[in-house]
């Protein structure tokens, strides 16, 4: 069904259909009506027959008298070959005019006129001439006979209509070429709605029009109604056709002509009041204090005017309105002072002194107040610096002493072990001393990396490390990270699902600290990552940045914040059972903003997820 519909041929035969049965329900409505207004459906054959067989009789009476009166000559071979027979006779039975010889007849009428001239008709049993009165008898055997067989007609074309119709509306806009996946336009979708409907209106105003004025007769009246239902219905096809694609289409509203309108005087309207806005930004509140104040003035110097005509008034009002542009002047000439106070303020000049000299009351007090503020802040951002420096020399100092009698202690370690290899196999072997070595060797080396982590942690935050970026291709590095991790993450129980393009991405990077980064986050994935899972590590490249993503479902429930977990000496497993010294992202996120990249993480319940995004270059 959806292969017809879609189908140009298809589309061709409904509309046919639905014309046709168009037609044919409004034939059938007119029959119809005609046969309930003439009681077919009430009164049987003979009652209907007689009704309208006298009918014409005592119109064709009434002709014969209005015949006599106006050309008596004429009744003698107006009705020779009809099957209408008369006779006019006078009051007193005088007969004046007639074409009846006994014929048999089946119903006879009597009409008196003027109380002086009687016209008696009759209708002959049988017609020998085909006339007006043996056309409406064979209509009537034909209605009577068909009364009930138009109105099952009229029923089933109308249902008919209905069911094409509704095909007709359900494939609109639908080919067969793309399987009805996509609502294709035509040259009327291109026309706006309102528009379109305005075009409607107007022609179904010029067919109305038409329909009236050609509208003189019976027979004129039913071609012209008939030709007008017609066309409407074509329109009304076509219209409802249009409007069923703009519907599936979503541009019914979006593309109307006053829609568009609108959006273009909005936009006119907010381009005009943005420059307005920012004539008026690039005046400076003094000039936009006197401006307000000169223009309040002129104006109650205009109405003052027109209803005080006394000259010592105005020479008062003036001196007054004066001394009130000179007040306003200097308040605004301080307004501005302490303006560009905070904007220097904000901007981050703390060393800006306001000259409070010439201020008063409250003005004075809140230049005052900035000057407190300036000076305060200063001292704020004075101590913080000296904590953080502080704070980055102290680790710095306490890593390199932690360092160097570390070194020793792993060397001691490793000679014990050496000597242990000696001894083994000796009768004083001792087991206990061999898992002792291997406990201090263990915290040793942890203790080893904590200490290296955090001298580059020290060194990451503030910058003072080496970055040589050079072309690097994400594919190969996140290769090599793979490869050096999949057994690991196998071991640990997970799946890796890599998803990589086939072309090679290219940014500039220091693979050494790039590397790091990865090293960095697998190493977290292993520490926390649910065993059984599937870790996902996904390259996109995107909108011209290339988007490194690792996802995984972490074991332990992330209460912190995303930007805490980047902090120092943070970690997710906030029991802290697990190795793992809490430097792992935040050396990831600084090395990577060293390198012009950005770091983001993104948590979603246990969902785990780090994106790195970098400038995509060309590999050219």
């Amino acid at each position: 069904m959806k292969k017809f519909m879609y189908s140009r041929g298809g589309k061709a035969f409904l509309v046919i259909l639905c014309v046709l049965t168009m037609i044919t329900s409004v034939l059938s409505f007119i029959a119809c009506y005609f046969l309930y207004d003439n009681d077919f459906y009430m009164l049987s054959k003979n009652e209907i027959r007689e009704r309208i067989m006298k009918s014409y009789a005592i119109d064709y009476c009434r002709d014969i008298y209005e015949t006599y009166k106006h050309d008596p000559v004429s009744l003698d071979f107006g009705y020779n070959y009809s099957n209408f027979y008369y006779t006019l006779t006078k009051k007193d039975g005088e007969v004046i005019a007639s074409n009846y010889n006994g014929e048999a007849t089946s119903y006879t009428v009597t009409v008196q006129f003027n109380n002086k001239y009687i016209v008696k008709g009759y209708i002959p049993a049988d017609f020998k001439y085909k006339d007006e009165l043996a056309t409406a008898d064979f209509w009537i055997n034909v209605g009577y006979q068909w009364r009930w067989a138009v109105v099952t007609i009229g029923i089933i074309s109308v249902i008919i209509n209905i069911f094409s119709y509704s095909l007709l509306i359900a494939g609109a806009g639908r080919h067969n070429d793309d399987g009805g996946e996509t609502v294709h336009t035509g040259i009327i979708e291109r026309i706006p709605f309102d528009i379109l409907s305005c075009l409607v209106a107007l022609v179904l105003v010029v067919l109305v029009d038409m329909l009236d004025r050609y509208s003189y007769g019976v027979e004129e009246a039913n071609i012209s109604f008939g030709a007008f239902s017609f066309f409407l219905y074509i329109i009304f096809i076509g219209y409802t056709t249009t409007f069923a694609i703009r519907i599936k289409n979503h541009t019914l509203i979006s593309e109307l002509f006053i829609i568009r309108l609108c959006r273009k005087l909005l936009g006119l309207i907010k381009a005009t009041g943005k420059l307005i806005m920012k004539f008026v930004e690039g005046i400076t509140i003094y000039w936009k204090i006197i401006l307000t104040t000169l223009l309040i003035g002129i104006l109650n110097s205009f109405i003052m005017i027109l209803v005080y005509a006394s000259a010592a008034a105005l020479l008062l009002y003036m001196l007054f309105w004066c001394a009130v542009i000179l007040a306003v002047c200097y308040i605004a000439s301080v307004l501005k002072k302490l303006q560009i106070a905070g904007e220097r303020l904000a901007a981050g000049d703390l060393t800006y002194h306001v000259d409070t000299s010439r201020m008063i009351w409250d003005f004075k007090r809140h230049g005052e107040n900035l000057n407190s503020i300036s000076a305060g802040m200063s001292r704020a951002v004075d101590e913080r610096v000296k904590s953080e420096r502080f704070k980055t020399e102290l680790i710095t100092n306490v890593s390199h002493d932690i360092k160097t009698p570390l070194t020793s202690i792993i060397n001691y370690i490793d000679l014990l072990g050496k000597e242990e290899e000696k001894l083994r196999g000796t009768p004083c072997e001792n087991t206990k001393i061999r898992e002792y070595t291997q406990v201090i060797a263990r915290q040793s080396a942890r203790l080893k990396k904590l200490t290296e982590d955090l001298i580059e942690a020290s060194k990451a935050s503030t910058g003072n490390i080496t970055v040589t970026l050079e072309k690097s291709d994400l594919n190969v590095l996140l290769s090599q990270a793979m490869g050096e991790y999949g057994e690991r993450f196998e071991n640990y129980g997970l799946d890796m699902i890599v998803r990589m393009p086939n072309e090679p991405v290219y940014i500039m990077a220091d693979g050494r600290h790039l590397f790091r980064v990865f090293d960095n986050l697998m190493n977290n994935i292993i520490k926390y990552a649910m065993p059984g899972t599937r870790v996902y590590l996904t390259l996109e490249n995107k909108d011209g940045r290339a988007l490194i993503i690792f996802r995984n479902i972490s074991k332990y429930a992330l209460d912190l914040a995303p930007d805490e977990l980047t902090e120092r000496f943070v970690r997710g497993d906030l029991s802290r059972n697990s190795e793992g010294s809490g430097l792992g992202l935040s050396i990831a996120k600084s090395l990577t903003e060293l390198q012009g990249g950005q770091f983001k993480i993104d948590t979603d319940a246990d969902l785990f997820k780090v994106t790195l995004s970098f400038p995509v270059i060309s590999g050219e």
